[in-house]
């Protein structure tokens, strides 16, 4: 315990004057604090004790004092805070006591629900158990009832079936009946026309056999007065089937044979298409253009295909994509190599109606080709180009 210059000690001090809340010091007083004035007296000493005291003895009675009250006020914050937490406390434990309750009453009330559905439930087992005997009475005489009708319903449809049946039968012996007749109709009819079609092929095979013989011989006495052909001679020439010779590609030229090509594509779709159908015909067509590009790589490149990126599916070439393609051929061989793709599709084409249709049939064909030759004489086509078309192309 520590103790001031006159050697007392806080018990001392305590017992000389009173319980008055002094503090002890956390250390001795510096020497500002001793030469500074003495604090106010505080009321728990007396004045004439706190005269009796110098400055240091005053300062360790007022930090006494003073810890004190603090002691005081912490006491009372400690009694208030545990009396908000005993409030607090009970509070909970009142909460708690009525969610308890209300939970108790909740499983009250739950427990006495069940126990009247499992009232309930026992009761209509009861009254179920009852009426067993009734209910299986009445499902056996409703399936008794349900057959009875199910027997009648099949019956009347084994009836309607029968009725059905036997006039189905009478309506196919009458529809066989009228298709026999209309077959022998038929067949007269087709009779009577096969041999209108055999006079008119008889005709016109010897016709054409008389015209095919005048071309030949044409052909051979042309051959026979052409000169041998010359080394770097155009194709055209060598072939010895015209007189004239075409110098060169451009659009007037172009423009001229694909007319005539186009006019012996639409003679043709005119004489396969009442034959083998509109579509084998144009199938003919389209397939010859495409199998011709593999002898005319570049003269048929494409050529059933237009600029623009559209395809031509009847048959037909394009004359723009035509004069394109040649374009791109040598000078000196352009125009032979021109004419040699042109001949290559039609003599493909020939050759193919000849493959299916037979030889007679192909001769007749291509004489419907080479009547085409006034369409380009009124186009006005020049005479060297028509002679070179319908002589070196359709040779």
């Amino acid at each position: 315990m520590g103790k001031n210059d006159d050697g007392f000690s806080l018990d001392d001090m305590m017992e000389i004057f009173g319980d008055v809340g002094v503090a002890p010091a956390a250390a001795k007083p510096s020497a500002v604090a001793t030469q500074a004035p003495p604090p106010a007296p505080t009321p728990a000493v007396s004045a004439a004790i706190q005269a009796e005291l110098d400055a240091d003895e005053l300062a360790i009675l007022a930090a006494y004092e003073k810890s004190k009250k603090d002691q005081r006020a912490n006491e009372e914050a400690a009694r208030r805070k545990k009396e908000e937490d005993q409030r607090r406390i009970l509070e909970d434990f009142e909460r708690q006591r009525k969610e308890a309750e209300a939970r108790e009453a909740r499983e009250r009330a739950e427990r006495e629900a069940k126990r009247q559905r499992e009232l309930e439930e026992l009761k209509k087992k009861e009254e179920f158990q009852l009426n067993a005997d009734k209910m299986a009475e009445e499902e056996r005489r409703i399936i008794e009832e349900f057959e009875k009708q199910a027997a009648a319903e099949k019956a009347r449809q084994e009836e309607e079936k029968r009725a059905k049946e036997a006039s189905a039968q009478a309506e196919l012996q009458s529809l066989a009946e009228k298709q026999r007749l209309e077959a022998d109709k038929r067949h007269s009819e087709e009779a009577v026309k096969d041999a209108e079609i055999q006079a008119q092929v008889a005709a016109v095979t010897k016709k054409d056999s008389r015209l095919m013989e005048l071309l030949a011989k044409t052909q051979q006495d042309l051959q026979q007065a052409a000169p041998p052909p010359l080394p770097g001679m155009p194709m055209a020439a060598a072939h010895g089937a015209s007189s004239s010779t075409l110098l060169d590609v451009e659009l007037k030229e172009n423009d001229a044979f694909c007319f005539m090509l186009d006019e012996t594509r639409k003679a043709m779709f005119t004489f396969l298409a009442p034959l083998i159908g509109i579509k084998a015909a144009t199938n003919m067509l389209n397939k010859t253009v495409e199998k011709a590009r593999a002898k005319a790589p570049v003269v048929l490149k494409d050529a059933n295909w237009k600029m623009d990126g559209s395809l031509r599916d009847d048959g037909s070439v394009d004359p723009e994509r035509l004069l394109k393609n040649v374009s791109s051929l040598p000078a000196g061989s352009r125009a032979a190599d021109y004419i040699t793709g042109l001949r290559e599709l039609c003599s493909l084409r020939i050759k193919a109606v000849e493959a299916g249709l037979g030889a007679t049939t192909a001769n007749e064909m291509k004489t419907r080709v080479l009547q085409t030759r006034p369409h380009a004489v009124e186009k006005k086509i020049p005479g060297e180009w028509v002679d070179i078309f319908y002589h070196d192309v359709l040779a």
